[in-house]
């Protein structure tokens, strides 16, 4: 406080703001802002689409349905230039995770019947092995 009562801050000149609701310097509410430049665009032009209506193998397809998702990495799968969407990159996934459950289930399945097949019981209930090689299905199956 001043000696005559009154705050001592404000102006630097000793005079008040005026009273019109920018106080601060700031803009009223809902008043556009200046047009300042933007160093970068703020939207990105449209990505052209081919005359099929797919978008080129180097722009990512928004909204992509499995089949064509797959089909699309067989397409570029060898490209590093572009980018893919979501859509592209988890229908992928999902897809080879099906492929590798269903290469898994098949080596388990002729791991599991060479075991079997090979293996015997005798009157006593020795159980003893009767291999003579390795599970070749098996390991074709594993190899692919």
């Amino acid at each position: 406080m001043t000696t005559g009562g009154e705050p001592g801050w404000g102006q630097p000149d000793g005079q008040r703001p005026p009273a019109t609701g920018q106080q601060y310097g700031g803009q009223q509410y809902g008043q556009p802002f200046p047009p300042y430049g933007q160093p970068y665009a703020q939207f990105q032009p449209p990505i052209p689409a081919g005359p099929d209506g797919r978008p080129p193998l180097w722009a990512p397809w928004y909204g992509i349905g499995f089949l064509d998702a797959t089909t699309r990495f067989f397409a570029k799968y060898a490209r590093f230039d572009g980018r893919a969407s979501r859509s592209e990159f988890w229908f992928w996934t999902l897809a080879n995770g099906l492929v590798n459950l269903v290469f898994l289930g098949a080596y388990l399945v002729a791991l599991f019947s060479w075991i079997a097949a090979n293996t015997s019981t005798d009157a006593y209930g020795v159980t003893r092995s009767d291999a003579v090689g390795p599970p070749v299905v098996a390991l074709l199956i594993g190899g692919v």
